[in-house]
């Protein structure tokens, strides 16, 4: 059971049938072996046998998953806790065959158990469970920290979390890092598309452009919801704004590739203003950079909308 309960916790198929059967085998070698006490070491024998079977089954499933969610250290952690309780019912499993009558007599008397054993076994337990409490209290750390860094419609960073990325590139640059280019991001119209459609429809067009724009971003690129209809593309690395432009234009591109469905077999073409800006000199933040791309965004509105400008220069359609 405590087996299963790590597996829904860590999000890993089910093996129901699997551990049903390991129960299943359980329960009938108990019955078959009988509680007589001069038994005692039999029990003790397939107990064992089946907690290693149990413990030791595809270790590799939970290390990769807890490390992939947590970290090495606390995958080692776990790997500890494991391997102790696993070396207890080894040396359970050694004992009651080498020795049946002294398990016979550990099953009528618990203190003939040696001192060392219980420490193991008050240690490992301690360390499991002790374990598990702090991996839940992380994930809900984390899911915390997630949601205070992402926007619950659409999934992409918000404001604050583009504010702390964009300070860490600046801090780049001005140690002599590679530079990079913003892309400032609105929907056109977009107050029309909630009121023809409610609110309903506006989230779902907010949705479907956030998938679409974020899959044709590099791995490193950066898209965050700074508010309302308005997103923001970060692109790292990209020295020259032309190049910026000439990536607004395929992120315009793949947005106007198909008309954004609405259901009920409605179908809506959804365009963007587009804005491209860089750092420059005289910059004292990324702040200016922001506002430089802003401005960009608002004279493609200006200039007729579903069109890139990049910053200084006229627009391009």
């Amino acid at each position: 059971m405590v087996r299963r309960g790590v597996d829904l916790f860590l999000k890993l198929p089910p093996r129901d049938l699997a551990y049903g059967t390991v129960m299943g085998s359980a329960l009938l070698g108990l019955w078959l072996i009988g509680i007589d006490p001069s038994a005692a070491w039999q029990r003790i024998m397939l107990a064992s046998s089946l907690s290693l079977v149990v413990m030791l089954a595809q270790p590799s499933n939970y290390w990769r998953a807890i490390r992939s969610e947590f970290g090495s250290g606390m995958a080692l952690a776990a790997a500890f806790a494991v391997l102790a309780m696993a070396l207890l019912h080894s040396s359970q499993l050694l004992l009651a065959w080498r020795n049946p009558e002294a398990m016979n007599l550990v099953a009528r008397d618990a203190s003939a158990m040696p001192s060392s054993t219980w420490v193991v076994v008050l240690v490992s337990a301690a360390v499991f469970n002790f374990l598990f409490v702090f991996l839940v209290a992380m994930r809900l750390v984390n899911k915390l920290r997630d949601q205070a860094r992402h926007d619950p419609l659409t999934g992409l960073l918000n404001r604050r979390a583009m504010s702390h990325v964009l300070a860490s590139e600046w801090l780049r640059l001005q140690r002599g890092g590679p530079s990079f280019t913003l892309i400032g991001v609105d929907l056109d119209h977009f107050k029309r598309i909630n009121d023809q459609h409610g609110h309903a429809g506006g989230d779902e067009v907010l949705r479907e452009v956030a998938r679409r724009l974020k899959g044709a971003l590099r791995p490193i690129d950066r898209l965050a919801r700074m508010g309302g209809e308005e997103l923001m593309v970060l692109l790292p690395g990209c020295e020259a704004p032309a190049a910026g432009q000439e990536a607004a234009l395929r992120l315009r591109a793949v947005l106007n590739q198909a008309p954004v469905a609405l259901g009920a077999g409605l179908h809506l073409a959804v365009t963007a203003s587009w804005g491209v800006a860089g750092p420059q000199a005289q910059d004292s933040g990324f702040d200016a950079v922001i506002a430089r791309a802003d401005a960009a965004l608002y004279q493609a509105k200006a200039t007729g909308r579903d069109r890139v400008v990049l910053a200084g220069l006229a627009a391009s359609a």
